[in-house]
């Protein structure tokens, strides 16, 4: 068996890396956490392919408990972030773009699914029409705005919120009695890349999304 290596960032913030599955874990991920990361040397700028990035975790560990010490203990919108952005795994074209593994969200349904909504929403904001009018501004802004989105918009990850094409990142998942992840979107349902699984089902209080 392979090393695991287990590493203390700071109070409530731990580093768990498993080299022989390529699976680096932030295990807790309250505020600046990549800050963190950064500053213990944890996220290092790799070449590969002549395209250079910094690599740094591939999954997320929640924490079960929501505040600690009056602050909140999952915020893991800017890890996902440096996931998709600055490792690449959201472009097509990166090298570190790997179809059969996806950045991972870990944790009580309950915390995912927050925390889906949340990195959904701080990623895109509005993202149907009837949303923008339902602010006040008029169908021409909320179609201008539709299209730029959508245009820049990579690998049709926005495009299942009513727009052409069926998307891979959902706001809220759940698990089925075969282990599929799916995805839920506006009332529709929209079959995500499923997985096969081992037999073993995940109790619906805990949770593995992919992003």
């Amino acid at each position: 068996m392979g090393s695991i290596i287990k590493r203390k960032v700071q109070d409530g913030l731990y580093w768990v890396d498993v080299p022989d599955a390529d699976l680096r874990i932030l295990c807790g991920c309250p505020a600046d956490s990549i800050k963190h990361l950064a500053v213990k040397g944890l996220l290092p700028v790799v070449n590969k392919d002549g395209v250079e990035y910094q690599q740094g975790p591939n999954a997320i560990l929640l924490s079960d408990i929501l505040v600690q010490n009056g602050s909140l203990s999952n915020m893991a919108e800017f890890p996902a972030y440096h996931m998709f952005y600055q490792q690449g795994m959201i472009f097509p074209d990166h090298p570190n773009h790997n179809k059969r593994f996806k950045p991972l969200i870990i944790g009580k349904k309950e915390q995912v699914d927050a925390q889906m909504e949340y990195i959904y929403r701080g990623n895109y904001g509005l993202t149907c029409k009837e949303e923008f009018l339902s602010v006040r501004e008029t169908e021409e802004f909320a179609e201008e705005n539709l299209r730029m989105k959508l245009r820049y918009a990579p690998d049709a990850f926005f495009a299942h919120q009513g727009l052409d094409g069926t998307g891979l990142f959902g706001k809220a998942s759940g698990t089925d009695s075969t282990g599929n992840l799916h995805q839920k979107s506006r009332g529709k349902q929209v079959q995500n890349q499923s997985r096969k699984g081992n037999g073993n089902h995940r109790p619906e209080s805990q949770k593995k999304q992919e992003l």
